[in-house]
């Protein structure tokens, strides 16, 4: 819980005061860096041993669609504002 606390302190530090970006970046890296270290070893609680590399492949695949799904947003939204111009 607290690295989700961390994480939504980050972002509004970027989306509402003016410090530097490095504090920001430093606490969602730490945010993420326990939220990962307390995520990925559940699955060996939850998931059958003879399973267990499936559900890894399946966990860090829907991870990369969710950076590729944000990228393309991210690309439509900067190509309506006309930033890539």
């Amino acid at each position: 819980m607290g690295s989700i606390t961390a994480t939504i302190v980050a972002h509004a530090l970027i989306a509402f005061l003016f410090v530097h970006p490095i504090v920001p970046n430093i606490l969602m890296g730490i945010a993420y860096s326990i939220l990962a270290a307390s995520l990925w070893p559940m699955v060996a609680f939850l998931v059958p041993k003879k399973m267990l590399g499936t559900a890894y492949g399946f966990m860090q695949s829907i991870q990369n669609l969710g950076l590729a799904v944000m990228y393309g947003f991210i690309f439509l939204f900067l190509l309506l504002l006309n930033f890539l111009l």
